[in-house]
């Protein structure tokens, strides 16, 4: 298990780096709605939709979704405050998200039913993670790296202060293995590497400060874009959202935090850009 995930690892983390940094917007916004719609499959599944071909026209749906959205409203540059009421949404229905992780009663679905709220809940989710990525890669890949690299402290951070000092569950009937000591060790990190990233990326004290408390409302909404997803799966007793990446499970498996966090990245640096 472990020699397939460094292998994997070794393939992906690469192939990020050159879509991030040297792969044109296009290039970049075909990539992510590829992983976007084999994400869309899982979600799915997740959502106890059994048969191949349900998913797949569910993952053509969200697809297609993606695409309208962000051709039509999602435009931060052309129609920012649109965007910022499309993308607040999406934030805003990530903390109704939240709540049922928290009231989640660990009963599983029967067997054969579809949860017909995850269905429409990942026709929002999935399309927009596709535009808050694609806004902040436009916007900088140095910002959409940044926020990738929060994320990944966050994630860091939380799992050695979690083995060390770890005892409060966060969500012990979605993911017993989450501590509130993780959380905070997780944030401890992300705050240190967003105080010297801000003295790099942003000019006036106000937009170092809003960007530090914007990373922490970020990687706050990460780990449960984690514990979420981890929800999805115990309503059907699944381990991992597919098998596609070897050693790692699937594509939700990998970016469940994303999908959280960067539509709360892209709001804060489209209001900080607005604003300031």
């Amino acid at each position: 298990m472990l020699k397939q995930r460094v292998i994997t690892a070794s393939v992906l983390v690469p192939l990020v780096f050159w879509l991030v940094f040297w792969g044109s917007h296009s290039v970049f916004a075909i990539a992510v709605g590829i992983f976007l719609a084999i994400g869309g499959w899982e979600w799915a599944r997740l959502s106890g939709i059994r048969s191949e071909v349900g998913r797949v026209g569910y993952a053509a749906l969200t697809s297609g979704l993606c695409y309208w959205l962000y051709v039509t409203v999602l435009q931060p540059d052309v129609l920012p405050w649109l965007y910022l009421l499309g993308m607040g949404t999406v934030v805003l229905l990530w903390l109704f998200n939240i709540s049922q992780i928290f009231l989640f009663d660990g009963q599983q679905m029967p067997a054969g039913k579809i949860h017909i709220g995850s269905v429409l809940i990942g026709c929002v989710v999935l399309p927009g993670t596709w535009s808050s990525l694609l806004h902040l890669h436009q916007m900088s890949p140095n910002i959409l790296f940044l926020c990738l690299l929060l994320i990944w402290v966050a994630d860091t951070g939380a799992y050695f202060s979690g083995r060390r000092w770890g005892r409060r569950k966060l969500a012990p009937r979605v993911s017993p293995g989450k501590s509130w000591e993780g959380v905070w060790g997780g944030l401890v990190a992300v705050f240190g590497v967003a105080l010297f990233a801000s003295f790099w990326m942003f000019g006036p004290f106000a937009e170092r400060l809003i960007f530090v408390c914007l990373a922490m409302i970020g990687v706050i909404f990460s780990v449960f874009g984690d514990l979420y997803e981890s929800l999805l799966k115990r309503r059907f007793g699944l381990k991992d959202s597919s098998h596609i990446l070897p050693g790692h499970g699937g594509i939700l498996d990998r970016a469940d935090s994303l999908t959280a966090a960067m539509p709360v990245f892209s709001v804060g640096l489209v209001l900080i850009e607005q604003c300031l």
